[in-house]
Formats: C-alpha cells, structure tokens, sequence
C-alpha cells in the first residue's frame, strides 16, 4: 500500500502521520455511496414525469413518430450523470466531483419536471429558474476538475457568474414575456411579468443568449491553458473528461448562439433541434467520468504487468524501475530510498538526489524508507501508484538494501569495500539448491516463477525456503516478513565491490 503524497520537506522532516480508522473510512465511504444510489432514484424518478412534456413539446414541433426518441434523449442524461457521480465517488471519494455530477443529473429534468407537476405552488416560477441551472454545474465541474476545488479567484467569480446567469438571472427573460410571447413561444407568462412588451421580450431574451453564450465559451477556453501545460500522464488522465466537457461546453454555446439569433424572426424550432447534441454531449460527459472509473480496475492492471515483468527476468541492476516506469506509463518515474542517516534521498546508484520540480513523492509503506517520484497527475488517481508500490513490494526492499550496499555499504571497512566471508559463510550454511532458491527470492521473482525457473515444483520451492528461514534464523510472527529478511541477511553477505558498484551486483549473478 502507499501513503498519500507528500512534500519532499514533509517526508524527510515530519513523521508519519496516523492513518484514519479503517471501520471509519469504510462507514464514511458506504454513507457516500448510499445517498449517491438515493441520487440516482430521485434523478429516474424526476426524469419519469419530465418525459411527458418533453414528449409533448417534440411531437408539436417534429411530428408524433419520433418524439418518443428526442423526449427520452431530453431526459436520459438526468440519470446518467447521477450515475456517474456515483462512479466518481466510488473512485475518487475524496474528490467533489462526484457529488457535483450528482447534483448535476438531478438538476438536469428538474424544471421539466416542474412544468408536469403544475399542483406544486408557482411551479412555472420554478421551472424556469432551474431549467438550465445544471449548465451552470457543468461548467463548475469543468474548471474544478480532478479535485472538485476551484483553486483560482477568477475560477471562482467564473462559476459564480454561470449559477446567476442559468439561475435568477433567467427572470430577465420574463420581464415583459405574455403568454407564449416572441421571446420564447413555447413558455407562458408567469409572475415575474412586469408589463407585456413584444420588442423588450425579444430584446432581452437575444441578450440573455448572447451573455450565458459568453460565459460559457470562457468556461470552456479557461481550461486550455492547463491541457497545453499539462504533462504527457496528465493529459491522460485529463483527456476522456476535458475532451467530453469540451463537447458539451462547445454544443450549449452553439445553442446559445442560435437563441440570441431570435431579433432575426423564430428560432423555437433550430433551437429545440440543438438541444439533441446538448444532450449527447451531456452522456458522453458521463461516459468520460467512467473511464476515469474504470482507472481504479486498470490499477490492478497496472499491477499485474509490473508482476509479469519481475517474474520474466532476474532484476538486473536498474531493471525494477525500468519496471515501474512502464506500469506507471511515466517515463521519468524514478525510485528513491532514504539514506542511511534518513536525511536525504539516494537514487537507484546510491547517489543523493534532490526531488525534481513539479513532481509528486509517494512514500510506501513497510518498505524502510523506500518511495516513488512520479507525475503529479497520480496524486488524483492514487490507486495506480498504490498497486504497483504493493506489488514492487520484496523486490523493492531488495533493492533498497542494494543502493545502501552502494551507497556506502553496511558490512564494508570503511573504504567501500564487503565483507568478502559473508557470502562463503552463507554458501557453508545451506545446500546448493537453497542458496540459488534465496538468490531467485532475492531477485523479485515469487514462488510460482522459481519453480519454473529451476523446473521444481512450487511445493519444493516453499519447502527449500522453509529450511533457509530455518538455517538463517529468520524471525517468525505475523509482523515479520521471512522473506525479507531471508533476503536482507543475502544481500549483506553478498560478495560486492562497491568502487564499481552496478557492475559487481551484475557480476554476482
């Protein structure tokens, strides 16, 4: 498992901090997905009702015979994006971007909905103030993505201008609006009427197009920057819900656009017709948020290629983070280890290194002082880091107690040279196939892949290691790895010249 990531002072300087409570960040995370599920029935609930007027509106305009279809496309997203909020919190609990896809899809039907349910006091006063408010949540999940957070100012004075304008400010709209007005022919007068005026209703609602048109194409044009200046791991994990969003942002603004255009005559039929690739675009949106989804699966993925990998070949020197490099897809993730004095870090070479700007540090637990710098993008998709430092695990340690042999050597007389009689002492203790099984285990590979190896059964192999932990004394006890130490006490007795340090571990094999 690995810890979150942390700064590189916060590693070398600060303890560990306690880890939550299992039972309680397991109560929290089901108490998430149970009101996510409830989001999803409320959402298909609201979505039934709104279908009827959605129906109606299509079949006057395109005909009876296929209104069925554009109504049930009107209503779709609705539940879908509930749905895929509830994806992302199972994904990413930490993250707010699976509460606002909820929000998002329960919004979506809402003011059809009220429009159908006419015994709900001023329900056409409340259809129109949220008929478009799920535009306004669309656009803040686009700018605060991965985190939910909306980091910069001009983000924030951003959304809020979009809650306004596809909020209270679409009263403007009914300011001088009669019944079935120029402005909108398929909406009623209702109580925000002022006084009836053709010119002003038209004028308004041309001008409340051509702001919300705006507002949105910005949103989506503030987000380009940080694609450019995002990493090659970034832009992956960006990708399937940026490009999404893009495609939503791009069709509202497109509909926007042919709204403002009704000082020119009627727009009630183009218009209705632009909101089937609103809609579209909406779905795909949740489908981008699946394939982040899905990413909690591939880390198992991820895993499972680092695994194969260490079992084809022994672990040459450099070869685990070449490994690790390709699992992650980051090929500038490197492995770095605390030093003996744990003040600094050491590289795979053993030479200190400072940690690189702009990139994360996961440290990984149980691995004594072992840690991974990797592209920041990880740090909202932790899973994949977490499963491939799992599966490094033993041969991550190996390798740790190499670079500290490289480093500086524990069993060394001072001038960087081993302990030359460890290695012959530990040959005298066990028997031949013992010591090549104890070189295998300390080259990564599991069970299963010496027993190919040596074309032993993996029965034999667990049987020759259980007399190596014997004859080496290894501790027992559920908080002790005999495979680590089985490997520590090989490492520290193996015959090293440290002057040429990557050649000599080459040559021990």
């Amino acid at each position: 498992m690995a810890s979150r990531p942390v700064s590189e002072s916060a590693v070398l300087l600060q303890p560990r901090l306690p880890r939550v409570p299992r039972l309680s960040r397991a109560y929290s995370d089901r108490r998430g997905l149970i009101i996510g599920c409830l989001s999803v029935v409320v959402a298909t609930a609201i979505a039934v009702p709104a279908y009827g007027p959605m129906h109606d509106l299509f079949a006057y305009f395109f005909g009876a015979s296929i209104a069925p279809a554009y109504a049930l496309l009107a209503v779709a997203p609705g539940p879908v994006l509930a749905a895929a909020g509830v994806l992302a919190l199972w994904s990413h609990p930490s993250s707010r971007i699976g509460p606002l896809l909820m929000a998002e899809g329960l919004a979506w039907d809402i003011g059809p909905f009220f429009s159908k349910v006419t015994a709900i006091p001023a329900a056409a006063e409340l259809s129109l103030l949220t008929g478009y408010i799920s535009y306004a949540i669309g656009g803040h999940i686009l700018l605060s993505y991965p985190s939910g957070r909306l980091r910069a100012t001009s983000d924030r004075v951003l959304v809020a201008l979009l809650y306004v304008v596809f909020g209270p400010a679409i009263i403007v709209c009914s300011l001088f609006h009669g019944d079935f007005g120029p402005g909108c022919p398929t909406t009623p007068a209702n109580a925000f009427l002022i006084t009836v005026n053709n010119t002003l209703d038209i004028a308004s609602n041309s001008a409340y197009f051509g702001i919300a048109a705006v507002l949105v194409a910005l949103t989506g044009l503030r987000s380009v920057p940080r694609w450019i200046a995002a990493t090659p791991v970034a832009r992956r994990a960006l990708a399937p819900v940026y490009v999404t969003r893009w495609l939503l942002a791009g069709s509202i603004v497109l509909w926007c656009v042919v709204g403002a255009g009704v000082v020119f005559g009627n727009i009630t039929k183009p218009n209705l017709f632009l909101q089937v690739p609103v809609n579209v675009a909406a779905m795909a949106s949740a489908a981008g948020i699946l394939v982040v989804f899905m990413r909690k699966a591939t880390a198992g993925g991820a895993a499972g290629r680092l695994a194969l990998d260490l079992d084809a070949a022994p672990l040459a020197p450099g070869r685990l983070e070449r490994a690790v490099r390709a699992a992650l897809g980051d090929e500038n993730a490197r492995l770095l280890f605390r030093d003996l004095d744990g003040t600094a870090w050491v590289d795979s070479a053993g030479q200190r290194v400072a940690a690189s700007e702009g990139r994360s540090i996961t440290t990984l637990d149980g691995m004594s002082g072992s840690a991974l710098e990797h592209d920041a993008a990880f740090d909202d998709d932790p899973a994949v880091v977490e499963a491939v430092g799992a599966v490094a695990g033993l041969a991550l340690e190996a390798e740790r107690l190499r670079v500290m042999l490289r480093a500086g050597g524990r069993n060394g007389d001072g001038n960087g040279h081993a302990a030359h009689n460890g290695s012959a002492a530990m040959r005298s203790l066990l028997t031949p196939r013992e010591y090549e099984v104890l070189q295998l285990v300390a080259e990564g590979l599991t069970d299963g892949a010496i027993a190919q190896r040596l074309y032993l059964t993996r029965r034999t192999v667990e049987t020759h290691l259980g007399h190596v932990f014997l004859k080496l004394d290894v501790p027992r006890g559920s908080s002790h790895n005999r495979r680590v130490h089985a490997v520590r006490r090989y490492l520290e007795a193996a015959e090293l010249r440290l002057s040429d340090p990557i050649e000599a571990d080459a040559r021990a094999r």
